[in-house]
């Protein structure tokens, strides 16, 4: 009975796996094949901000909104200002849309933060702090010789 068991395990171990396929590591074919479709309609679609993939479309719409408030609240011309992303939003549908922008420029800067209503159909750009870079004060003038006689 041994020599049966040991003969068949033999036999097992020299005939191999019963497919001729490698062991597949990463994504299948197919995968890959769909990961390519998404990405050639994206990119036209998509723009990086600060190292981050965002949609075109929103990206546009919100910069513009925000500029034009920061151009108020920094008294700046928007073409001086520079915008950052520096948080994103959360949940489906919305993890490519900045949740809170900074804003450079005219000596200022601020950070403004989307504010999304209960029922998600109102949202609006809420300035959440400002500050004003402070010129080092002028060094005083020099004094000239002091004549004690």
């Amino acid at each position: 009975m041994r020599n049966l068991f040991v003969g068949g395990l033999v036999l097992w171990v020299l005939s191999g796996c019963a497919h001729d396929e490698e062991p597949r590591v990463g994504p299948s074919q197919a995968v890959r094949e769909a990961m390519e479709r998404d990405q050639a309609q994206d990119q036209g679609n998509t723009v990086m901000v600060d190292g981050y993939k965002m949609w075109r479309e929103r990206w546009e719409d919100d910069s513009r909104v925000v500029r034009q408030k920061a151009t108020f609240d920094l008294n700046c011309d928007g073409r001086q200002l520079q915008l950052h992303v520096l948080e994103l939003m959360t949940g489906p549908g919305r993890d490519d849309w900045a949740q809170s922008i900074g804003v450079v420029g005219c000596g200022a800067r601020a950070r403004y933060t989307r504010i999304v209503s209960r029922n998600r159909r109102e949202e609006l750009w809420l300035l959440e702090s400002k500050s004003v870079d402070h010129a080092p004060a002028p060094a005083p003038p020099p004094q000239g010789p002091t004549n004690t006689l």
